[in-house]
């Protein structure tokens, strides 16, 4: 399992605001022992896919750095809406593949979990997206959703708006609330791979109004999709950099090399 600058690396490659800044989010994480990663090189903590969930509540609940920290903690407070018709009967069509979403579990551990089966949700949106092409949406929704990215595609390197992408996690800052998606929004309820679950706080039991973050006007989502998920996923699971001494050794030419290129093959006692 990988170190921390493998779980930057797969956010940098999928986050325009750079490497300096999501570095800086990711230090702030660990020096607040959010993530188990204290000591540096060989000996740092191998990473999780709790801390690839940490690491992306921290990077996606905040555009300020300094409260990227703060936005994770309350992120990770977040629980499901109570469920309502609409949502159990969601719940019981899903198939079997996707029972690790039955269950109504918090934002954070659904995030995990999303992460952890990745590759199995690449997949499915492919294939989702397969089927659905060329079928005439039914709803006033939908077909203003292909008007948009009919007109977005327009756009160099075919930029999707985020609602047409299948799977969506949505962060709506400074963690406020959450949205997963798994399945068009759009899609009539009786569709069996539809899982869209919505997350906010959970009831105070203590504090005062004072301590609630105002809701403002000007709304500032941030969205990850499957691209994202996935390179958590492969850094997660990527074998650590091997540095030191045995990484020293393994380059060292060996002196059967060295008498071949005519070099002197005398070695130094320890």
């Amino acid at each position: 399992m990988a170190r921390l600058p493998a779980l930057i690396d797969a956010v940098v490659a999928n986050d325009p605001r750079g490497r300096p800044t999501i570095t800086h989010i990711a230090r702030l994480v660990r020096d607040a022992t959010l993530i188990a990663s204290t000591t540096r090189g060989a000996g740092a903590a191998k990473m999780t896919y709790r801390d690839a969930a940490t690491l992306l509540m921290a990077v996606c609940g905040e555009i300020n750095p300094l409260r990227a920290v703060s936005a994770a903690n309350k992120l990770r407070t977040l629980m499901p809406v109570p469920a309502d018709e609409m949502r159990i009967m969601q719940s019981e069509d899903l198939p079997h593949h996707f029972d690790w979403l039955r269950e109504p579990f918090g934002f954070a551990v659904a995030l995990e979990r999303m992460i952890e089966r990745a590759p199995q949700l690449v997949k499915w949106e492919e294939a989702y997206l397969a089927q659905g092409r060329g079928q005439a949406s039914a709803t006033e929704a939908g077909f203003s959703l292909e008007r948009s990215i009919t007109r977005f595609a327009q756009v160099p390197n075919g930029f999707r708006p985020g609602i047409s992408r299948p799977i969506r996690v949505v962060f709506y800052v400074p963690g406020i609330a959450a949205e997963i998606h798994v399945g068009m929004v759009w899609s009539d309820v009786s569709e069996s791979d539809a899982f869209h679950e919505y997350y906010v706080p959970p009831p105070a039991s203590t504090g005062s109004l004072d301590s609630v973050d105002p809701i403002y006007d000007a709304m500032i989502p941030i969205e990850v999709g499957t691209t994202t998920l996935l390179a958590l996923h492969n850094a997660v699971n990527a074998k650590p950099r091997t540095r030191g001494p045995a990484a020293a050794k393994s380059a060292r030419p060996s002196p059967a090399k060295s008498k071949r290129r005519g070099g002197d093959t005398r070695t130094s006692k320890p």
